[in-house]
């Protein structure tokens, strides 16, 4: 019987609930027509980054890194290009035969000041102690291949100058010569 009693009650209360809950539902307002401005739920609104935002927000780490990154892709633009340079032979301006053997005469001197630098370097290798010589063993490598490059260099200026001679004395010789007559 106690067991009837608890049933009881349980069923007693749910249609009292139900009863409640039918009168709320109609004094509840149909749902309002679907519009920009609902009081009931904000909208939540959207921001859109530019460019400009997005670098605002850049930390002065952020700004370093970056600014490192920059130049290091920078230095490695110009280390690249000045290496194409060197198998790139239409890049070179072309020089009159008067500037070519200027060029020409600068590389012979530079090229002495790196024999004897070669030279000193080699006395260093050869005069220093043990623990010193990987070093001087560099410095040498490094004059030796100066001195590589500067060679290289008046030989491109040498075949330079024989080209430029010849177009520029052959050309007064056939102007000012007369034509030969049978």
């Amino acid at each position: 019987m106690a067991m009837g009693w608890w049933v009881a009650t349980v069923v007693t209360g749910c249609a009292t609930l139900l009863l409640a809950a039918q009168p709320a539902r109609s004094q509840q307002q149909p749902p309002p027509a679907p519009s920009g401005q609902n009081s009931e739920h904000p909208v939540h609104k959207v921001r859109v980054w530019t460019n400009e935002d997005l670098i605002e927000t850049r930390t002065p780490t952020d700004r370093y890194i970056f600014a490192k990154e920059d130049k290091t892709a920078e230095d490695q633009a110009a280390e690249f290009q000045a290496i194409a340079s060197c198998f790139a032979p239409g890049n070179q301006p072309e020089l009159t035969l008067e500037q070519t053997q200027k060029a020409i005469a600068e590389t012979t001197q530079s090229i002495s000041d790196a024999e004897e630098g070669v030279a000193q370097a080699k006395r260093q290798v050869a005069e220093d102690p043990e623990n010193l010589r990987t070093r001087d063993q560099a410095e040498l490598n490094r004059r030796t291949a100066e001195l590589n490059r500067l060679l290289e260099h008046l030989h491109a200026l040498q075949v330079r100058a024989q080209e430029d001679a010849p177009q520029s004395t052959a050309a007064p010789a056939t102007s000012s010569a007369p034509p030969p007559q049978p």
